[in-house]
């Protein structure tokens, strides 16, 4: 599972960075929405490859092992991805000290974990359901 995992956060940091330099040259956010749209663009593309080298589709544990590192990549990259912007504005200490206080984390933490929640069903559907697709085409 470890290369289709490294091959979804490829894409994942790959279309983020596109993402955010298309928002910059727009002078426009996309949302959340587009986010979403990146992890499941990233699974399609791990499924695949999965499907390619297995030529079947994963059984329900590899669906959920799979899902579950993903979602961790995707949130180590969003949080290294974050931390860099926090570095480099000038107000950096202001938000640093900001990042921790109570009410800051009372949000955080449930949007961060109702999130993670989304992304595992989203990502775990979608690795299964490409890669059924994917074998079925080859068939």
């Amino acid at each position: 599972m470890n290369k289709y995992v490294f091959r979804f956060g490829i894409v994942t940091v790959v279309s983020d960075l596109v993402r955010t330099a298309l928002e910059a040259l727009l002078k426009r956010e996309f949302g959340a929405g587009f986010v979403l749209a990146s992890a499941l663009a990233a699974s399609m593309f791990a499924a695949y490859s999965f499907a390619k080298d297995h030529d079947r589709e994963p059984s329900p544990e590899e669906k959920h092992e799979f899902a579950w590192r993903a979602v961790g990549v995707y949130l180590a990259s969003a949080f290294i991805m974050a931390a860099i912007t926090v570095l480099i504005t000038p107000l950096a200490g202001v938000a640093i000290r900001q990042l921790f206080t109570g009410s800051f984390l009372s949000v955080a933490i449930p949007v961060c974990l109702i999130a993670s929640v989304i992304y595992y069903r989203g990502i775990r559907w979608v690795f299964g359901r490409f890669a059924r697709l994917s074998v079925e085409r080859w068939t």
